[in-house]
């Protein structure tokens, strides 16, 4: 009876003792598919990585192509916009030039027009795409290019004729600053009309198709957005 009651207690201590086991395999088995399951999730985020890595360092790559590419287009322009005689007040006077150019003839296309003594570049503007990006184009710009482009507007509309001379004593700045502001305009993208009489004044304008836009109201806005001081545009820069 003793033995019998031991062999029993003794087949059930193993038997306890194999379900244990059972229990434990279970649980590393389990734990070792997870591991597996996260080594290759890691696996799979370190191939992304590098994926990612390369983009980027090819977007880099095709950012610093551009910016040489533009800067050395910039360069060109540059050289181009160069003026080879400044103006000067003695060759030439409102009165005389208002005699030359029929006021109703400006703001035309300029492509192949011409009248005696003054010569019109050509030029192109996708106007649909100008307006679209407008704002964008005007963010470009620094305080003392839009006050350029401001009174460059401006005076077409009073005066008529704008020189880098009637700029310099509206703005109280030299005119080889305008100079500059006028190159930096058009290399952010507005397009400002240099045309020269007799091959030595220079007379500036904004194309018919960007005066089409109305913008005058929305550029004095921005302009005393810029700075709320200003009380006049002839206020210095």
């Amino acid at each position: 009876m003793i033995v019998s009651d031991l062999k029993e207690a003794v087949k059930k201590s193993f038997s306890r003792v194999k379900s244990h086991f059972e229990a434990l395999e279970g649980e590393v088995r389990h734990n070792r598919d997870y591991l597996i399951k996260q080594n290759n999730s890691i696996e799979s985020l370190n191939a992304q990585i590098k994926a990612l890595e390369a983009k980027i360092k090819e977007l880099e790559d095709s950012k610093l192509s551009f910016s040489q590419d533009i800067n050395s287009e910039s360069v060109d322009v540059s050289h181009l916009d160069s003026p080879s005689e400044p103006e000067t007040s003695s060759e030439l006077s409102d009165s005389s030039l208002s005699n030359d150019i029929s006021i109703g003839n400006r703001g035309v296309s300029l492509d192949g027009y011409s009248l005696p003594g003054y010569s019109l570049p050509s030029y192109s503007l996708d106007i649909r795409a100008f307006k679209e990006d407008l704002s964008n184009i005007l963010s470009r710009l620094s305080r003392q290019e839009f006050m350029t482009f401001l009174v460059i507007y401006q005076q077409e509309e009073q005066i008529k004729l704008v020189t880098y001379e009637s700029l310099s004593k509206e703005l109280k700045i030299s005119s080889g600053c305008v100079r500059t502001y006028v190159s930096g305009i058009i290399k952010k993208g507005i397009p400002i009309v240099k045309s020269k009489y007799n091959n030595k004044v220079i007379i500036l304008s904004v194309p018919s198709e960007i005066r089409g836009l109305n913008l005058k109201k929305r550029l004095i806005q921005i302009f005393y957005n810029l700075d709320p001081s200003q009380k006049k545009l002839g206020d210095k820069f």
